[in-house]
Parts: structure tokens; C-alpha cells; sequence
């Protein structure tokens, strides 16, 4: 009998004490969110842990990268539930391991990690303002068609400027051939009158 009593009053005293620690331990501070998320695709240029309770001003985060280097971190703060920290350089394209540590306000210090990647799509082409002009184009553009029939239409202008010039170099020289014509015939004619005169008076004087 009396091993039997104390087998139940050893039970009895485990469970109370587990009844006891089971409330110091579920009131340990633990991560409850984090901004931003663990997929970003945007660069990072602040984290912002909350815990759910208090949290000491001596609790601090890490961040590094894949190759296990640490991001310089500028400043860290912790106000209530909440740590931030804000670092030197944003965080770019890469996957980064965040770890923090912490000290809950009863004493009990607790610590994890969690993975942070960061995704900044490629920025899309700007459309260029003025589209290109193709060879074809060009030359289409620079050799206007107009341009034949116009040396053509002053071609048939001076073509038809040579005839008239010769018109009118023929008729002068066929006005000239007329006037020499008559030069000579009164010439002829007032030879002969002199050639008369000249008769006429012989033989007056004979």
C-alpha cells in the first residue's frame, strides 16, 4: 500500500508541475510576421520582425546571403513587439537567410530564421520615339519620280527654241539676198543711164 501511494503522489506532483511550466513556457516571445514576406520583387531596404509580446532593445537580426556573407546592416530598433532594421545597401536580386535573436521580457532569450528572396523582374524596352526608316524608304523618299517628266517638258522646250532661231536667221538672210538684189539692179540701171547719157552726148558734140 504505502509503495502504491507513493507511486501516485510522485504522478500526482508531475502532473501539477507540468501544469505549472506549461504556461512559463508557451508565454516565450516567438515570431508572429515579418515585412516584407519571404518573396519580394522589389530591393529591400528595411525588415520589420513582430513578435508576439515585448521584446528587449538588446534582440538583433542578421541577414546574409547564399554565399554566407553578411548584409552591413545601418541601424536597428526595437519598439514594443517590434525590430527593425534598416540596411546600408538595399537588398537586390538573390536568396538571403534572416536570422534573429532575441531576449522576450520575462528574461527567456529565444532565437530563428526564416528565407527572404528577392526577385526584381528586368525592366521592359522603351519603345524608341521615331521608327526606323527602312533603305527602301529612303530611297523613295530622297528620289521624287516628278523629276523626269519636268527635264523632259525643258527638253521639249529647247528643242522647240532651235527651229525658231533658224526661222528667223532664214528670213534675215533671205530679207539681205533681197536687198542686195536690188542694190545691184539699180546698180545695172544706173550704169546704163550713165552709159546712155554718155552716147547722147557724143553725139550732140559730134
Amino acid at each position: 500500500m504505502n509503495k502504491n501511494i507513493l507511486k501516485s503522489s510522485v504522478i500526482i506532483v508531475c502532473l501539477m508541475l507540468s501544469l505549472l511550466l506549461a504556461p512559463a513556457v508557451s508565454a516565450h516571445s516567438k515570431l508572429v510576421s515579418t515585412t516584407p514576406g519571404s518573396k519580394v520583387d522589389t530591393e529591400v531596404a528595411r525588415l520589420t520582425l513582430t513578435f508576439n509580446e515585448a521584446i528587449e532593445p538588446v534582440s538583433h537580426v542578421t541577414v546574409t546571403n547564399e554565399a554566407g556573407e553578411e548584409q552591413p546592416i545601418q541601424e536597428t530598433t526595437v519598439k514594443g513587439k517590434t525590430m527593425t532594421a534598416v540596411f546600408e545597401t538595399p537588398l537586390q536580386n538573390g536568396a538571403y537567410t534572416v536570422r534573429w535573436k532575441i531576449i522576450s521580457a520575462d528574461g527567456h532569450p529565444a532565437s530563428g530564421d526564416y528565407p527572404l528572396e528577392v526577385k526584381i523582374p528586368d525592366p521592359s524596352p522603351t519603345p524608341s520615339a521615331s521608327p526606323s526608316v527602312q533603305p527602301s524608304e529612303q530611297s523613295s523618299k530622297t528620289t521624287p519620280t516628278p523629276s523626269a517628266p519636268v527635264a523632259t517638258a525643258q527638253t521639249g522646250q529647247s528643242a522647240s527654241a532651235t527651229p525658231e532661231i533658224s526661222t528667223q536667221t532664214s528670213d534675215e538672210e533671205s530679207s539681205t539676198t533681197d536687198v542686195s538684189q536690188w542694190l545691184l539692179a539699180g546698180a545695172a540701171i544706173v550704169l546704163v543711164i550713165a552709159v546712155v547719157a554718155s552716147i547722147v552726148k557724143r553725139r550732140k558734140t559730134s
